[in-house]
């Protein structure tokens, strides 16, 4: 990658947007502002009550979402923040900032976290499906050879509330190869393939007990060292990403 470059992903109209490389901006307006750039869902099958919040003892609802972020830039994996500070529900998105010291806002963003609780309020025990999924996805309309999923690393914090501990797995989309990628070009730890061009994870939890709560973090960056942020960069493109989960009685 050619240091000299930037690489920026740019929030028009809720979407995100890829918009820069090498000095050069490029703007393009999304078409659709239906779906807000991240949200998390829950649904609940008969018999079960099942409830998420982004804070663990905050009020439950069936819906988090996020309308509208910060300009993204490129960033690495190892300039990530400890997982003590990521997997956090004091901590929010302005934490991966960079903040203009004369407006007090942000400039942009290095990544994306966002950490939140899976709660069974019911009497039953209840199993669940969870999956991350590109909910909106346009690709560039220049003649880049990649396009900026090509960067997208996601990252899933997956734990029980009451033990001290930041297990997770990343994600990205399988190289032109089909084999897997490195985290970073720093890292010797590889990702785990998205399942296809829009589904990113996919999983069951099982055996939820009455009063369980699982915190989840997920954090979304752009790796500035993946093999393909090389060339011209991609503009025009956009994509906006979701969580469903969906709760059965066991």
């Amino acid at each position: 990658m050619n240091n000299n470059a930037k690489f920026f992903l740019s929030l028009l109209s809720v979407s995100l947007l890829i918009t820069g490389c090498k000095g050069i901006s490029f703007f393009q307006k999304s078409t659709s502002n239906s779906i807000p750039v991240f949200g998390i869902y829950l649904k609940n099958g008969k018999d079960c009550r099942m409830a998420i919040s982004n804070k663990v003892d905050s009020e439950n609802t069936k819906e988090l979402v996020v309308p509208t972020l910060p300009s993204f830039e490129v960033h690495t994996d190892s300039k990530l923040q400890n997982h003590d500070s990521i997997d956090n529900e004091n901590t929010d998105y302005s934490m991966g900032a960079l903040t203009n010291p004369r407006t007090g806002e942000a400039d942009y963003l290095y990544y994306f976290k966002y950490t939140f609780f899976v709660k069974n309020n019911g009497p039953m025990v209840v199993r669940y499906n969870f999956e991350a999924k590109i909910s909106e996805l346009e690709k560039p309309n220049n003649t880049s050879s990649y396009s900026y999923d090509d960067l997208l690393r996601v990252r899933l914090y997956e734990n029980n509330n009451n033990e001290n501990t930041h297990y997770y797995e990343t994600y990205a989309k399988a190289p032109r190869d089909g084999q897997r990628e490195l985290i970073a070009s720093t890292s010797t730890e590889y990702c785990i393939n998205f399942i296809d061009d829009s589904l990113i994870l996919k999983r069951e939890v099982r055996s939820f007990e009455p009063n369980d709560i699982k915190r989840y973090t997920i954090l979304v960056w752009l790796e500035g060292t993946d093999p393909q942020c090389d060339g011209i960069a991609p503009t025009g493109g956009s994509f906006k990403f979701q969580i469903n989960i969906n709760g059965v009685e066991e």
